[in-house]
């Protein structure tokens, strides 16, 4: 897959399309390795998780949060903020009732995508695990 080389001039380049262009490479990379992709861009009130995605064994489901730079020399997991990993727990309180209902564990992860010239040529890091969760304890009714 060729895309523009991001890397030069940003000139008419959004964040969002630089944004776009990362998920999809975050979501080949994740099929590639046998994750399940259950969903994308999927709002919670002001919220929004990047990708649903269930592990290999399907144990697992993944919050994955992807973080993408065109600019050399940023390192795009350097960009999550205080601000950004609230979110991102709120999003997890949000969709661990449904992964308890499937039986499976839930974790949050990062993709960072640093972009080149080609998808092959992009440097993906993936990062499991980047947020502790509260689980959410079942109770019997009395």
């Amino acid at each position: 897959m060729q895309f523009r080389d991001f890397s030069g001039s940003l000139q008419g380049v959004t964040r969002q399309k630089i944004g776009a262009v990362g998920e999809q490479i975050a979501r080949a990379y994740l099929k590639k390795r046998g994750w399940r992709i259950l969903d994308t861009n999927v709002r919670f009130g002001q919220d929004e998780l990047d990708i649903l995605a269930m592990c290999p064994r399907e144990e697992t489901i993944a919050i994955v949060e992807v973080r993408t730079t065109a600019r050399n020399g940023k390192r795009p997991e350097d960009t999550i903020t205080h601000r950004k990993r609230k979110a991102m727990r709120r999003v997890a309180r949000h969709v661990q009732t449904e992964a308890l209902k499937h039986r499976c564990s839930l974790r949050v992860d990062l993709i960072a995508v640093q972009l080149a010239d080609t998808h092959e040529s992009s440097k993906i890091r993936h990062y499991k695990g980047v947020l502790p969760i509260r689980t959410i304890k079942k109770y019997k009714n009395t």
